[in-house]
């Protein structure tokens, strides 16, 4: 199961090293501003949109469904709302990283926040 979520996650590593000056595919299906933007409509902070709220929860518990055990470790016991949180979090102290997916943001902001055991 673990390499099958590795292998459905497989176009996010073929990007590149976050870190490095790697370039990325421009068609996604929604970019890290898009996400921010209904992050902000999911903490009440901007324009009350029912849909982008849930739009904003459902696109991030999706990615967790895919990648968990695979990218990050989730502990027992965590909530879709604490990691919602961590992903705007991340994406709060992030703009210059936005542009990228929101898929990508996703899966790195919950492996700096839920690292699997060994995982450097």
């Amino acid at each position: 199961m673990k390499l099958f979520r590795a292998l459905l996650f497989l176009p996010l590593s073929a990007l590149g090293n976050p870190g490095s000056n790697e370039t990325e595919i421009i068609n996604h299906l929604i970019s890290g501003n898009q996400l921010y933007e209904d992050f902000k409509s999911y903490k009440g902070q901007a324009e009350e949109s029912q849909f982008n709220r849930a739009y904003y929860l459902g696109y991030v518990t999706g990615a967790v469904d895919m990648g968990n055990h695979a990218l990050f470790c989730l502990p027992n016991g965590v909530t879709a709302g604490q990691i919602a949180d961590s992903v705007g979090k991340y994406l709060t102290d992030n703009p210059q990283r936005r542009h990228f997916s929101g898929a990508r943001l996703v899966a790195e902001a919950l492996a700096e926040h839920y690292p699997c055991k060994g995982a450097q």
